[in-house]
């Protein structure tokens, strides 16, 4: 949201806003979870088969159409129920197990340690990027973020009242 700020992009600074509310305040645990990492769908359960989940969605909706569409309009709920069983078995069902990255992030990290990657150091130059300013949040102005920010909150809060009186 600091870079977009920082640049003018109020639109997507908005979106950063509303996913990171959505993320830490509004969502449920299990849905905040699931809008963070489930990004993409193994189909077949193969490495490197990921899809997008939006995409995934559409494959599992053609198949679905195209078997009730084979039926030929004798749909009966054994049918039907039939189809979304053989639609498990093509799609398989999704799996809960997530590998645990702990052991990658610590051998990356360990290894990088000693490096001191983000201290100034006189024999770390890059010649090609003479224009990049080291401090990039020296141009952000944080009176008028604080005040963008309480103000989208302030807007978010009376939105989820009156969401809350109408259900």
């Amino acid at each position: 949201m600091l870079k977009f700020s920082m640049t003018n992009n109020t639109k997507y600074c908005q979106l950063a806003f509303k996913l990171q509310a959505q993320q830490m305040a509004l969502l449920p645990l299990r849905l905040a979870f699931e809008m963070k990492h489930n990004r993409s769908v193994s189909i077949h359960g193969t490495q490197g088969g990921n899809v997008p989940g939006d995409q995934a969605l559409e494959f599992m909706n053609m198949r679905a159409k195209d078997a009730l569409d084979s039926l030929h309009g004798n749909m009966t709920s054994s049918s039907i129920q039939r189809i979304g069983r053989r639609l498990d078995q093509y799609f398989g069902k999704p799996s809960n197990w997530k590998p645990s990255l702990k052991k990658d992030i610590d051998m990356f990290v360990n290894q990088l340690k000693d490096e001191n990657l983000f201290d100034r150091n006189s024999g770390r130059y890059f010649r090609s990027f003479d224009n990049i300013e080291f401090e990039t949040l020296g141009k952000l102005n944080g009176n008028k973020l604080y005040k963008w920010l309480t103000g989208k909150k302030e807007q978010y809060a009376i939105i989820q009242r009156t969401r809350s009186y109408i259900v």
